[in-house]
């Protein structure tokens, strides 16, 4: 793929990237801003829904191309069809971006291969084909690294296949590089960039306490500020009700599993 020509499409949370390859050689590559996180805050600007709620709604029920089905009725009908028409907007708009990125690079007529946390909504594929034109698409359904035992497998995610992608053509150990290029004074051993300091360069002990105390602090400090936004959302929240997903999602999470196995 990467000799004939090929663009990788990566739905990431916070942006999508396309990278065209054509004779095993990078030859264009963009970053736009919008990912799965927008339809998340979509949902949530929507109905005011909790963005971890609305998170888990739109990997459990969401469907690009959602067409109603017959086991669900009234409001949760309803809550899943709006919800659909929110993330069904959010990715056309993120498929017409790549789209344009794909003419700017020449690659119209490019196999496409989609990877990242977003490959995993429903029917992207099929979006992205009806969109681009493209004839062929696919999804990533394996890592190119190759694991045998069991422990060891893989996620069939594709959120992580960046990370994986990036170690596993790893060719460089820059723990080796780096010692080579070092003088004698500094020694390898276990720590994080295999570097132990010498005597001259060790911290000193009060140094060591001090960053560790203001480190604790900084973390203090974080976590008070977390706790109070959730309290202003949650006293929000309150306030205001619960909205329209917010009902409808109670009901909806009984029979999730069956609506899963029928948008599958």
């Amino acid at each position: 793929e990467l000799k004939q020509g090929v663009a990788l499409i990566d739905f990431g949370a916070g942006t999508t990237t396309v990278t065209v390859y054509k004779g095993g050689k990078l030859r264009f590559l963009a970053v736009i801003p919008l990912g799965g996180e927008n339809m998340t805050h979509d949902i949530h600007a929507h109905d005011g829904m909790d963005e971890d709620e609305a998170e888990e709604l739109k990997k459990e029920a969401g469907d690009i191309l959602y067409e109603p089905k017959e086991n669900i009725s009234g409001e949760e009908a309803a809550a899943v069809k709006k919800l659909n028409e929110i993330i069904g907007a959010r990715a056309e708009e993120i498929v017409a971006n790549v789209k344009q990125m794909l003419t700017e690079a020449k690659a119209e007529r490019m196999q496409l291969v989609l990877t990242g946390g977003g490959a995993n909504l429903r029917n992207i594929d099929a979006m992205v084909a009806s969109l681009t034109g493209a004839t062929k698409v696919r999804i990533t359904t394996k890592s190119c690294i190759p694991t045998e035992d069991p422990k060891y497998l893989l996620p069939t995610e594709h959120n992580v296949y960046a990370l994986i992608g990036t170690l596993a053509t790893g060719k460089e150990n820059c723990v080796e590089t780096m010692a080579k290029q070092t003088s004698g004074a500094v020694k390898t051993s276990d720590d994080l960039f295999g570097y132990e300091s010498t005597e001259s360069k060790k911290p000193i002990k009060s140094d060591r306490e001090k960053k560790q105390k203001d480190e604790e602090e900084r973390t203090r400090i974080k976590e008070e500020n977390r706790k109070k936004k959730e309290e202003e959302k949650a006293a929000k929240k309150a306030a205001q009700g619960p909205g329209f997903f917010d009902k409808a999602w109670k009901g909806l999470k009984n029979t999730i599993e069956n609506i899963a196995d029928d948008l599958a």
